[in-house]
């Protein structure tokens, strides 16, 4: 199952300082000696859609890329070289569910709301996380100086894809301009603004574009 992703902790300057892999509400919850930002605009999918095997590659890529400080090789809070969280871990009990006894049957009334009530905040919480990903989810096309064109990407998979160029995220949402202004670009990388340049760039006019958008 494509239920997994790759989430990163940005500072407020922009850079990560954790990067970890889930799926449901994972990247919200609490981590052990890691905080999760209040702004969770400082939350950011890298990569979705995604089986545990390719979420595990790509969290060990992106922190040996960033560096861990506890070994002095970068900025990352991460204590772990990635791809070896909580995933298949045998529990204490080997997996034997613990019997259960009320003490009475007010108790296990009692008990009973309160796993229905869990149950419904999970599947809330579950719905939330999802409606973020999908509206934090902006695909954009991109374009390079040297005539490279990157399209329907998110600015996370851009980077993710030219790892080695080094980008920056936030900036790369900010590499957009017009025609009289000029472009900002991050290091010769810039989104493609308004539909008459995307036109030109896929040689198709104005009403296509519509249909295709309907």
């Amino acid at each position: 199952m494509f239920t997994y992703y790759v989430y990163a902790y940005l500072r407020q300057d922009g850079t990560p300082y954790y990067i970890g892999k889930g799926k449901g509400a994972r990247a919200y919850n609490t981590h052990k000696n890691i905080p999760v930002p209040k702004d969770y605009a400082r939350i950011v999918f890298l990569e979705t859609n995604l089986n545990e095997i390719g979420a595990c590659a790509i969290e060990r890529r992106m922190i040996s890329w960033y560096g861990r400080k506890d070994l002095g090789t970068g900025i990352l809070r991460n204590r772990t070289d990635g791809g070896d969280g909580t995933s298949n871990a045998v529990p204490w009990n080997k997996g034997k569910r613990l019997p259960f006894v009320p003490k009475s049957e007010q108790h296990r009334t009692s008990m009973k709301q309160a796993w229905v009530k869990r149950k419904q905040e999970g599947k809330m919480l579950q719905a939330a996380v999802e409606a973020s990903m999908k509206a934090r989810r902006k695909e954009y096309t991109f374009i390079h100086r040297d005539g490279i064109v990157e399209y329907n990407l998110t600015a996370g998979e851009l980077a993710v894809k030219y790892i080695d160029q080094n980008l920056d995220i936030s900036n790369l949402r900010k590499a957009h301009g017009c025609h009289t202004r000029g472009y900002n670009t991050h290091k010769g990388w810039r989104i493609l603004t308004g539909e008459p340049e995307y036109c030109r760039l896929r040689k198709i006019d104005k009403r296509t574009l519509a249909k295709q958008k309907d």
